[in-house]
């Protein structure tokens, strides 16, 4: 007679707090709410920042702002480059105004 083991993460101490973090994330954006364990931005370099706000960056971060889409909506909304999009995109990115997910 065989007998069958099941293995959870939980049998593996070492995982068990990276598996639970991961199902709150994953229930969080199952929910539509902010990601638990995020950074919090405290303090912005006001000087930088109007650098980074280019007339076509703008139109970006207000399309996202306003529904999420991907770097090729993006472009075909805007008519523009998906690698300039792409790039854009990147730079708002390094700058906490938007994040991309998978």
């Amino acid at each position: 007679m065989k007998r069958k083991t099941r293995i959870t993460a939980k049998d593996f101490s070492k995982f068990a707090g990276r598996f639970q973090r991961g199902v709150a994330v994953a229930r969080a954006l199952d929910r539509g709410e902010r990601l638990p364990f995020s950074r919090t931005v405290v303090e912005i370099d006001l000087a930088a920042f109007s650098r980074t706000l280019t007339g076509k960056r703008l139109e970006l971060f207000e399309l996202v702002k306003r529904d999420r889409s991907s770097v090729t909506g993006l472009a075909a909304k805007t008519g523009r480059d998906p690698s300039a999009v792409r790039r854009d995109v990147d730079l708002l990115e390094s700058v906490g105004m938007v994040r991309t997910v998978m």
